[in-house]
């Protein structure tokens, strides 16, 4: 698989919300930081579509959380305006989306009490 496929088939794993898919495209070579025609990476697409197990999949392969689109829009902006609150507390709780892998373990409940456990995706 080309670099460009793999970029290709992980844009369209994250948008459908498969975990296996995108981890094999992960593992061929696939950069999760690339950016698509909008400056939106994979990270950005998981956070709009509620894909917190992609999510969680991307920043362990160390997507950059606070990348900015062509609208200057971060995933947190994404998962706030779609109302994806796990995906929203994983970056204010855990401090991952604000620093890559943060000093601080994503093994504790949030707010509500769920696990935000990187390790589950």
């Amino acid at each position: 698989m080309t670099r460009l496929e793999a970029i290709r088939k992980l844009f369209q794993a994250v948008e459908a919300g498969e975990v296996r898919e995108a981890a094999a495209t992960l593992a061929a070579g696939a950069d999760p930081n690339e950016q698509n025609y909008d400056g939106q990476t994979p990270l950005h697409l998981a956070a709009w579509h509620g894909h917190d197990k992609l999510a969680r999949l991307l920043l362990r392969r160390a997507a950059h959380a606070d990348t900015r689109s062509i609208l200057q829009l971060t995933p947190l902006h994404l998962a706030a305006a779609k109302g994806h609150a796990a995906l929203a507390r994983l970056r204010i709780d855990c401090g991952r989306w604000a620093s890559g892998w943060a000093e601080r373990p994503c093994s504790a409940a949030g707010p509500a009490g769920e696990g935000l456990n990187l390790e589950k995706a």
